[in-house]
């Protein structure tokens, strides 16, 4: 059992000292520089700085649970991604030097990323994390951002769930057009 010092020296790890337990993520994270994303969704210059943007933004807050699924959420995209097929493009460089027209779909990379991370179930508890939670996060982090136009069921079954508020918190740090840093504590949670 990790001591309660070695808990507070976790919340305070770079996304870098992360890598050293999930290490297959290394090299897919170093991959996610080349990824340019809508600006009007992502205007970091790639999608490895909006990891990294929101991982920084679940250390504020300071739960676990949250750094890892920010670290897990996007990880998949590259293997996701799928080009519209008459654009032609042969490779990830080349559809980021066409500004015009750009259609890159990244749909399944939530269940992709919270596929992976079965696999490092026992090192997310080893370092105090909570599997189930950061699980329901990673794969639920693109459901939540269709709320408002979810049946009243599917909306009782999201907010009636124990992770429901972690899941909310983290749809802010993930929302680039929020104002996080500013706003923090004062925004509603549907």
């Amino acid at each position: 059992m990790k001591s309660s010092k070695e808990f507070f020296e976790i919340t305070n790890w770079s996304i870098l000292d992360w890598m050293m337990v999930f290490p297959e993520l290394n090299i897919k994270y170093t991959e996610l520089f080349s990824l340019k994303e809508r600006s009007d969704y992502h205007p970091e210059n790639s999608c490895a700085e909006h990891i990294l943007r929101v991982y920084n933004r679940c250390r504020i807050i300071g739960d676990i649970d949250m750094m890892i699924a920010a670290i897990f959420h996007d990880i998949c995209k590259l293997d996701a991604a799928k080009y519209v097929k008459d654009n032609n493009y042969s490779n990830i460089e080349e559809f980021n030097k066409k500004k015009e027209d750009r259609t890159l779909k990244t749909y399944g990379h939530a269940e992709m990323a919270a596929e992976l991370l079965k696999k490092y179930k026992n090192e997310i508890t080893d370092y105090f994390g909570n599997f189930d939670e950061v699980y329901y996060i990673v794969n639920n982090h693109m459901r939540i951002k269709q709320f408002k136009a979810m049946s009243y069921n599917k909306k009782y079954d999201m907010i009636s769930h124990p992770s429901y508020i972690k899941l909310a918190l983290f749809n802010k740090a993930d929302d680039m057009l929020f104002d996080f840093e500013n706003k923090f504590f004062n925004f509603k949670l549907y």
